[in-house]
């Protein structure tokens, strides 16, 4: 199970989920997501929930690249 945690300026909520498929889509430019994983995700099952999530591929790369320092 995946916890969700969005927040924005004048929201937060919070949801769990079992699988990447029922991710609802983000609402608003504003807001931020949390995804918080009970263990870490396998490199298919990462790459498959970002391209279903409509992120580029890079971001699996990055997300998987346990080596690199964080982006700001």
């Amino acid at each position: 199970m995946m916890h969700l945690i969005d927040y924005g300026l004048d929201q937060i909520q919070r949801s769990d989920v079992q699988e990447a498929k029922e991710v609802p889509q983000l609402q608003g430019p504003e807001t931020v997501r949390w995804l918080a994983l009970p263990v870490p995700p396998s490199e298919a099952w990462l790459r498959g929930a970002v391209a279903q999530w409509g992120f580029h591929p890079h971001v699996a790369t990055d997300l998987l690249d346990t080596e690199a320092r964080a982006n700001l």
